[in-house]
């Protein structure tokens, strides 16, 4: 019996001393200094919409100085909402080490189409279709959509057409521009030849392009491809061809 509660009295005061000790640790962290900034930016390689000297400008331009302060100042909230109102930011998560460093890591909204209203440049679409601007120093290299309106529901059927396109190498090489006319008829324009390939409006555009790749692969190699000047996959189950 004795010693079961010599047992137990230790473990309460084990328990006690954790306790205490974390306490302790906690209070001497907050009252460190951040010594280092650390911007980490997602897959900057390949998409370098945002540079580690934009977010330090946008901190310094809204009065944030972070550098010699202590680490319990910090509003980690604050600098995470502030760095996603950055038109290329997607999302911000700001975090502070027990050495003092304050590491931001950044997922940027990536640009999949480039869209042209009534043959005015307005706008990119993200890979969530959202709307997006890009700093005109960054070239980048999506298809281009021309349309003749900008509405919720083309801008849906567009974005629905350019994923397609985007998630498959065959067409994601093959293809350059999208065309919605003001009747809601969507166009493809290749990157090479004159060849222009009517899809109609924006049903089935899946099995479309699936017909439309088997005729490309299979027919035109047999056919010739400089004998049409138009593919028509407007009507279910067709394809109609205009040629020279």
């Amino acid at each position: 019996m004795a010693r079961k509660m010599f047992i137990w009295i230790g473990s309460v005061l084990m328990a006690g001393y954790v306790l205490f000790a974390m306490l302790i640790y906690g209070r001497q962290h907050q009252e460190l200094q951040v010594q280092k900034v650390y911007i980490q930016i997602q897959d900057s390689l390949n998409h370098p919409y945002v540079t580690s000297k934009e977010i330090n400008r946008l901190l310094k331009e809204n009065q944030i100085q972070v550098i010699d302060k202590k680490l319990k100042e910090v509003d980690l909230s604050l600098m995470e909402t502030l760095i996603e109102k950055h038109s290329m930011v997607k999302k911000a998560e700001c975090s502070l080490s027990p050495a003092g460093r304050l590491s931001v890591r950044i997922d940027q909204r990536i640009p999949v189409l480039r869209v042209f209203v009534g043959g005015a440049e307005a706008f990119f679409l993200d890979e969530e279709g959202k709307k997006m601007t890009i700093n005109r120093r960054v070239a980048v290299d999506v298809p281009v959509a021309l349309v003749q309106r900008a509405d919720s529901l083309s801008l849906a059927n567009l974005f629905e057409l350019a994923g397609l396109i985007n998630k498959d190498d065959f067409w994601d090489a093959m293809i350059a521009q999208i065309v919605l006319d003001s009747s809601g008829k969507f166009s493809l324009i290749p990157r090479l030849g004159e060849l222009e390939i009517n899809m109609g409006k924006a049903e089935n555009m899946e099995f479309k392009l699936a017909a439309l790749r088997r005729f490309y692969e299979e027919a035109l190699p047999k056919l010739g491809w400089d004998r049409y000047r138009s593919i028509n996959l407007e009507f279910e189950n067709q394809i109609v061809c205009t040629k020279k």
